[in-house]
């Protein structure tokens, strides 16, 4: 992986978020805690690893560089002459950040892990059952994360998951779903729901019965 540019940075989120929730697969030569300096901004950075690694698994492979005909030849070796070390690699976001009342005190910045539970100095202090029979494993020293970042991580989350929400209510009702069965999902009345997503959602269904045909001509 190279250094992105700020164009390059911003379409990596948008697919990471579009594809929130479906099977993705991710190689890269740099582990995950080595990415955000490749990212002009650190605020999409953390939001996007945020993204990735909380409902990801991740896999370092640590082993020696091997040409192709080498690559190759371990290929054809029986399974257990290859052995490579696999780590899962945690992110540097405690555990309790997103927590505040929870560990009002938590720094914020992981620094070590227990299993697969990062925290940071403060709650690893504090902490009781967590992680319990668990060694504790120094992560790599990343940049110290910000409340305020975590303010506007947050925020690109929200506007992810709006922009997922109205997509999800215009795909319902492109659907034939109607609003009383929409608004049960969401937890509200029709009412609500209807006044809440009509711009949308028409917005959407006339520009897509605009759509000119194309028609077949001798």
């Amino acid at each position: 992986m190279r250094e992105l540019t700020s164009g390059q940075a911003d379409d990596l989120y948008e697919l990471i978020t579009e594809r929130t929730g479906r099977s993705t697969i991710l190689t890269a030569n740099r582990a995950p805690a080595d990415w955000y300096p490749l990212f002009p901004n650190p605020v999409i950075a953390e939001s996007l690893l945020d993204r990735l690694i909380n409902t990801s698994h991740v896999l370092l492979m640590d082993g020696p560089a091997t040409d192709r005909a080498n690559a190759r030849a371990q290929c054809r070796q029986p399974a257990h002459h290859v052995n490579p070390e696999l780590t899962v690699m945690a992110f540097t976001r405690c555990h309790y950040a997103t927590d505040p009342h929870a560990r009002p005190h938590c720094e914020l910045t992981a620094t070590v892990r227990y299993g697969r539970i990062p925290l940071c100095p403060s709650c690893a202090t504090l902490r009781s059952t967590l992680g319990k029979a668990q060694a504790p494993r120094p992560l790599p020293v990343t940049t110290p994360l910000d409340a305020l970042d975590c303010v506007q991580a947050a925020r690109n989350d929200a506007e992810a998951a709006h922009t997922a929400l109205h997509a999800a209510v215009t795909r319902a009702r492109q659907h034939g779903h109607p609003w009383s069965a929409i608004a049960d999902r969401l937890g509200t009345t029709r009412q609500a729901a209807q006044q809440r997503f009509t711009s949308t959602t028409e917005i959407h269904s006339s520009h897509a019965a605009r759509q000119p045909t194309q028609q077949a001509h001798p």
